[in-house]
């Protein structure tokens, strides 16, 4: 006789923990009763989830006569994310209106090693099944549990769910009105008391449930039952979601539901990759203020259809390693020595870079491709109407979550955060770059607008051209832009200071010759981040001194303040556009011209996303703009060559004891489409 039906099998394909799946999967194939869609759509949520085991999906992909996407086979590298113990994503309540008919006090937690049994006990929860852990529980009065008659709990269910009764097993059978109706399962909690509590489940639709007293028909004494649930939050279909399915079920779209299934694992679990006003992971693009900056549309497009446009930085990458293991996802973070890779899931593994046979980036998004099997219109709809919630405040302060703030994860790096936004990363040290930058600079909702640092090897100036950086190609004869001399940093002359509407440090570097022997030159910088309606402000204040000796600029192209703007932001890979205040547009319009300002931007996604350079009226000459398509832009301060060489035409004495101030403001903004006035911005700007 068969434990569980055809009907309970498929249900459990939908379950937390990918050893249950994996079981359901076995089971059912052995039935043959599975269409390839499904077959294949399970194949990869077990490849891309901590848990996996790709023989199994292997497997069933022959049954299906498909092929995986993707395979890893040998030992599967350690999962950050993978223990039970650990909360993967954001919890939902599907429990309201909770009563009971005592004055005793009846709560809701998630059920967790460490947390009460009870809310008029001390004693605590020691075991509990993985299957269980972290769903949400009715936290009962222990003091309840001698009523056999009169008394009553009752409780609104938000969804259908499988409702879980934890019964004291001193009781040895359940009381007489759960005792024919909930199905016995092979689970057990244990607690300080009681020792161990058996688990009997049951379905339930959405709406109203009334549950008896503890002890009806029971004459033994037992701690009083618990309540967990497990809720339903998505409905089976037959037919895929398409956008304008969605657009149609707009009118009855409920944004608390869309909430529901955003953050919960038993719903689309988008939080587990997204971030909104700091709840859920931050391994995919922030959607804090997403409704200002897409339509319902765009999103319904973003979530059927995920590769048709990718955020740059957040396309899927492929590492073959030595030992046969594959592993795909997002990429994020790089040290000389290791890899972070976000799974699809959640799960994150570190990869060590000795161990990488072949690397290659994918034109796929690492985004899951099958939510139009998954979710149907209704649901697609209640998540748009969720996210075009999302907007920024219309209060004049921000919220304090949307504070800056600094973090220092290791000695090698500075991240500046908006909120729990990255916005920059000051880059300390590096095993490579030996001059120092920001890196990896985003709006203020986290639209990147720099390029990724590091770029792929096969990209141009993957190394050389970092994000944001003060550089130059001669300093008495060094080249510190083509990295033949180095840049030391010495330490902060003012440590990170942090408050609402302002981020600012100083550093100090010191130019050394190409043999490391001599000092060149010192450089004092300071930054000072300003939060702004259109966006971040950098105030960059760079001063180049020697007390020992002079030393001297080149006039090479490649010098003074840089950029290299994200690639759908360039002229030449996306749609961007580069102009001055002169009018001049583009590279071949902009290169060598002196400019009061000049700003290089794109439009992604309904939003105009770029980033503005203004070099102080107060620098000692005018900057002329080294420009270029394919997104490059530099803003040099001294003379322009008659003819690109290496060695200078014109030199720029800087005297024992004296210094060279530069100084720049630059704004990195995002506005919705045709609402950016440059000019006006800029004269702003300029005028502050």
């Amino acid at each position: 006789m068969d434990l569980c039906t055809v009907e309970e099998l498929k249900e459990q394909l939908n379950e937390k923990l990918p050893s249950l799946r994996l079981s359901a999967l076995l089971a059912l194939l052995e039935k043959d009763v599975l269409p390839t869609k499904v077959i294949e759509r399970v194949c990869l949520n077990l490849l891309f989830t901590d848990g996996q085991d790709p023989a199994i999906a292997k497997i069933a992909m022959r049954r299906s006569k498909g092929k995986a996407v993707f395979e890893s086979r040998g030992r599967p590298l350690t999962a950050k994310g993978s223990n039970v113990n650990q909360v993967n994503s954001t919890t939902i309540n599907p429990f309201s209106d909770l009563k009971s008919s005592t004055e005793n006090n009846y709560s809701v937690d998630t059920l967790a090693i460490g947390k009460k049994v009870y809310t008029d006990r001390n004693y605590l929860l020691k075991e509990i099944p993985a299957e269980l852990h972290n769903d949400i529980f009715i936290k009962t009065a222990c003091t309840d549990a001698e009523y056999s008659k009169d008394f009553h709990l009752t409780f609104n269910l938000r969804y259908p769910s499988t409702l879980f009764l934890i019964d004291d097993s001193r009781g040895e059978k359940l009381p007489d009105w759960a005792r024919n109706e909930w199905k016995e399962t092979n689970l057990i909690i244990k607690s300080d008391d009681p020792k161990e509590m058996k688990i009997f489940r049951k379905e339930f639709p959405a709406g109203i449930v009334k549950l008896g007293p503890n002890r009806q028909g029971i004459n033994t004494r037992k701690g009083n039952y618990l309540i967990a649930a497990k809720p339903r939050l998505l409905n089976k279909k037959n037919e895929l979601t398409t956008v304008n399915s969605v657009l149609k079920s707009l009118t009855n779209a409920d944004a608390r539901k869309g909430e529901d299934l955003f953050m919960s694992i038993y719903g689309a679990n988008c939080s587990s990759c997204h971030q909104i006003s700091g709840k859920g992971k931050n391994h995919a693009p922030d959607l804090s203020n997403i409704g200002d900056r897409a339509d319902s549309k765009i999103l319904a497009e973003a979530i059927l259809n995920p590769s048709q446009s990718i955020t740059e930085g957040f396309a899927a990458q492929m590492f073959k390693l030595k030992n046969g293991i594959i592993q795909t996802g997002i990429v994020l973070e790089e040290t000389g020595r290791e890899i972070e890779l976000a799974m699809t899931g959640g799960a994150v593994v570190n990869i060590q870079r000795d161990e990488i046979f072949e690397r290659k980036g994918l034109p796929i998004s690492a985004m899951p491709a099958s939510f139009a099997e998954l979710l149907n219109p209704q649901e697609v709809a209640h998540i748009i109407a969720y996210l075009t919630n999302q907007k920024k405040t219309d209060s004049k302060k921000p919220k304090e979550s949307r504070s800056f703030n600094f973090e220092r994860s290791n000695e090698n790096k500075l991240t500046i955060n908006l909120g729990k936004q990255p916005i920059a990363t000051y880059l300390i040290r590096d095993p490579v770059l030996t001059r120092r930058a920001l890196v990896n600079l985003r709006t203020p909702s986290g639209i990147p607008v720099t390029r990724p640092f590091p770029a792929q090897e096969k990209e141009d100036h993957a190394i050389m051209h970092p994000g944001l950086w003060i550089s130059y190609g001669w300093v008495s004869g060094n080249d510190y832009w083509r990295f033949k001399s180095k840049v030391n940093f010495e330490g902060f002359i003012e440590n990170p200071r942090a408050k609402e509407f302002e981020a600012t440090f100083s550093a100090r570097n010191r130019y050394l010759s190409e043999n490391g022997k001599e000092t060149i030159c010192i450089e004092d910088t300071s930054y000072k981040f300003s939060l702004i309606p259109e966006g971040i402000i950098l105030d960059l204040i760079a001063v180049y001194y020697n007390n020992e000796r002079e030393f001297e600029f080149g006039d090479q192209e490649e010098s003074g303040l840089a950029l290299r703007m994200a690639k759908p932001l360039s002229v030449k890979f996306g749609n961007g556009k580069i102009l001055n205040d002169r009018g001049d547009v583009n590279g071949k319009g902009t290169w060598g011209k002196f400019f009061k300002w000049i700003d290089y931007s794109g439009i992604f996604k309904g939003q105009k996303i770029g980033i503005m350079v203004i070099p102080s009226p107060t620098n000692s000459t005018k900057s002329w703009s080294h420009s270029r398509d394919y997104g490059a832009l530099v803003a040099n301060p001294f003379p322009k060559q008659p003819q690109e060489r290496r060695e200078p035409y014109v030199k720029t004495l800087i005297k024992k004891g004296e210094k060279l101030k530069m100084q720049y403001r630059v704004l990195i903004h995002e506005n919705q489409k045709g609402k950016f006035d440059s000019k006006r911005i800029a004269a702003h700007l300029l005028n502050q």
